[in-house]
């Protein structure tokens, strides 16, 4: 996924106190891939599976900022 999906989920994240690295260890996910600062893209699978586990649908994710 973009760039901005990434650094939506971030601000998500930060606003409800959830630390990337623990859902980058529990998901099995590269730290870097969850990490809004770096251009690494997050697969589909990846986005599914962090958007089930944070009870996110990822319909709701704006297309824009």
């Amino acid at each position: 996924m973009g760039n901005y999906t990434k650094k939506w989920l971030s601000n998500w994240m930060k606003k409800q106190n959830i630390l990337e690295g623990i859902i980058a260890e529990v998901l099995e996910i590269p730290p870097e891939d969850l990490s809004a600062e770096t251009e690494k893209k997050l697969d589909a699978d990846d986005l599914l599976r962090l958007c089930a586990y944070l009870h996110i649908r990822p319909e709701l994710i704006p297309l824009e900022f």
